[in-house]
């Protein structure tokens, strides 16, 4: 970006955001956008909230967004989305250069350029009282502290839905957000050999082994109240876990091959009770439903967590060969050395019975609204949909092998003549692997925005008339703002209405099966674009895309929904990605992936015969072999485009182009070499 009026930026890590100013006399504003510097762009403060930004500062404490306003002599304050904003202080001298600002701790500094009032001045950041000042010191154009109470304390920790993982070739713990499916190092040193990690809800602690310091420990998942909780050499400490109702810890001493326990409530008593002992080769743990079960060598022991010191361990399993074990409600499940699967056990009436199945990956089980909390589904796992109205990723539940897939981009904005921007803002684009519908553009005072575009059908353009009212376009309808082809195209939403005083309103179409009518200037779900104020540019609407995709299971894919565009005047429509399966027509989709590989093998022999034919017509005629050389070539791209999954779509274009070339040469070059060989003539 360029632009001479633009003036102080402000970054927050940790939120992955990038804030700027701009003080131009019709666009002062404050904007944000992701760190990537593509996504999320969004206008946080307008005209005539804030006329001269000249500079910005974060509080990483209450993460609130804190500006000085040269024209309007103030310093005000919001939360990171530019709402909830406040009047924090109104400098008292008239005539005032305010210039720069800070945030350490509890304060704001800020200072003033201006003859009889220059100087460096601190506030309360809460109720912005005066605390003190500088005068008279030299004039003072920014301000910063390297303090660490004015940078952002944290990290992309998550408290729930995550992975704990132990290292011990990095000396670090990683935890790993089962949702977005990233990696985060948590802040807890020192680290020198950590063998295994457990978490504990209630009180939100970790609890780790370390081997080399011989001890176990814990903290908080931010690295706060790090305590060791036992450090004893003469124990080799390994697998850890924690019973939250008892509050009992569990551990595996390698040297003495026994399970010792501790009451996680007194963390500085070094008392330990052996609950079980004589093991073979203990190598895992688990606590479930008042038992500790433990995997070792050729067998899964057990014992009561109420009397460890009483009661005899219980063999759960036998002729079994477990590296780890895990529990719930129905099954005993753990990790099998020897057949390198998952495996499960029934308890039935007679203790454990091993099932024969073996579960190679293992997720999330069930398919169902409590597994997928941001989701709507609808139907069963054997035929059914869902729908996503934000960026996830999905988990492809175990079974299904084929998945019919809608992207529809976000709208885009409807302009605003008042705003003291020049356009309104585009939505963003959907998309699912490499199925994507594009996001409409924003209106602007001469036009309507762009319908984005898809691979079934484009969205509208959002309309724009000198004496007439429009309508912002419809997702996947077409190229006119007055085309009503969303209807025939599932959850496409209709453009929103642009303010009409003087006339009728033109009639808004029908929403696709799924979409939803406008409300006003506000556009329909899914994909509608916003409308604009009178004589100015609605926006467009959000391309249509369709396609099936096999897939596997347990697999795991990003799915990305398009935003709707910002600022609008009239609300856009955020986009959306429904993806939908029939288990009965699971067979028919292999059906079609064996025919499709037919296909390919046929034009193969196609392609050789094509090519042995001109090689033998060339000598007779070559405007003959010109003609069946074509053909061969466009089988040769037949057996690229069919012999793939999912062929690209410019492969698809080049085999639809090079037959309607064959059609059109092939027997028409026959013909002539026909004619030509035989003195024929051509015509007559």
């Amino acid at each position: 970006m360029t632009n001479s009026s633009l003036k102080a930026i402000a970054v927050h890590p940790i939120r992955r955001f990038l804030f700027w100013t701009d003080i131009g006399r019709t666009t002062a504003c404050i904007q944000r956008v992701n760190l990537d510097g593509k996504t999320g762009h969004r206008f946080i403060v307008m005209h005539p909230n804030v006329l001269k930004p000249v500079s910005l500062a974060i509080d990483f404490q209450t993460n609130r967004l804190i500006w000085l306003d040269q024209m309007k002599e103030s310093i005000f304050t919001s939360n990171l989305n530019g709402r909830d904003r406040k009047l924090l202080h109104q400098h008292k001298f008239y005539g005032s250069n305010l210039q720069a600002i800070a945030v350490l701790k509890n304060y704001i500094v800020y200072s003033d350029w201006h003859y009889g009032s220059t100087g460096i001045y601190a506030i309360n950041k809460y109720d912005g009282t005066m605390i003190g000042n500088m005068k008279e010191i030299d004039p003072t154009l920014a301000i910063a502290f390297l303090h660490a109470k004015s940078q952002p304390q944290g990290s992309n920790i998550v408290y729930d839905e995550f992975l704990l993982v132990a290292d011990q070739r990095l000396r670090r713990l990683y935890q790993i957000d089962l949702w977005k499916v990233e990696l985060n190092a948590l802040p807890i040193f020192p680290l020198t050999q950590p063998i295994d990690v457990a978490f504990d809800y209630t009180e939100m602690m970790v609890y780790w082994t370390d081997a080399q310091e011989a001890s176990i420990n814990r903290a908080k998942l931010n690295g706060h109240s790090h305590e060791v909780l036992i450090h004893n050499f003469s124990i080799n400490f390994g697998e850890i876990a924690i019973e939250t109702n008892s509050r009992l810890l569990y551990f595996i001493d390698y040297k003495s091959g026994s399970i010792d326990s501790l009451w996680s409530f007194h963390p500085n008593s070094d008392i330990a009770n052996h609950a079980m002992t004589g093991l073979r080769d203990p190598r895992g743990i688990y606590c479930w439903n008042k038992t500790v079960y433990v995997a070792a060598s050729g067998s899964v022991q057990a014992v009561e967590i109420d009397k460890p010191n009483r009661s005899k361990p219980t063999t759960v399993l036998r002729n079994v060969d477990p590296y780890d074990v895990s529990a719930d409600y129905l099954f005993l499940y753990w990790t099998d050395k020897e057949s390198g699967a998952v495996k499960r056990a029934d308890p039935g009436y007679f203790g454990f019975k091993p099932f024969d199945r073996e579960i190679e990956r293992w997720t999330k089980a069930n398919f169902n609204n409590s597994n997928y909390p941001n989701f709507s589904i609808y139907g069963t796992l054997q035929k059914g949909y869902l729908k996503f109205t934000s960026s996830r990723i999905l988990i492809v539940p175990e079974g299904l092998t084929y998945v019919n897939v809608i992207c529809i981009g976000g709208g885009g904005g409807g302009y605003n003549g008042g705003s003291r921007y020049k356009k309104a803002g585009d939505g963003s684009l959907s998309k699912f692997k490499t199925l994507v519908a594009e996001g409409g553009k924003g209106g602007n005072r001469t036009s309507g925005g762009a319908g984005g575009r898809g691979t079934i059908s484009d969205g509208a353009d959002g309309g724009w008339e000198r004496d007439a009212c429009t309508l912002g376009g419809a997702a996947g309808g077409g190229d006119n703002w007055e085309n009503d082809g969303s209807t025939i195209y599932p959850f496409c939403g209709v453009g929103g209405q642009s303010e009409c005083p003087r006339s009728t309103p033109p009639k808004a179409g029908q929403p696709g099966p799924g979409g939803k009518a406008n409300n006003g200037t506000s556009a329909g779900h899914y994909g509608g674009g916003g409308g604009g104020a009178f004589k100015m540019g609605a926006g467009g609407g959000g391309g249509f895309s369709r396609e099936s995709f096999k897939v596997d299971s347990w697999e795991v894919i990003q799915v990305t929904v398009g935003a709707a565009g910002t600022p609008s005047h009239g609300p856009a429509a955020k986009g959306v990605v429904v993806i939908s399966w029939d288990i009965t027509w699971q067979f028919f989709g292999l059906i079609m992936a064996e025919r499709q590989i037919s296909t390919a093998v046929s034009d193969i022999f196609l392609a050789l015969s094509a090519y042995f034919a001109a090689i033998s017509l060339h000598s007779a005629h070559h405007m003959a072999a010109i003609g069946i050389s074509i053909q061969g070539f466009a089988a040769l791209i037949g057996v690229a485009r069919f012999s793939a999954d999912s062929p690209d779509s410019l492969l698809v274009d080049a085999h639809g182009v090079a037959s309607w070339l064959s059609t059109l040469a092939t027997l028409p070059g026959l013909a002539t070499g026909f004619c030509n060989y035989f003195n024929v003539p051509y015509f007559g």
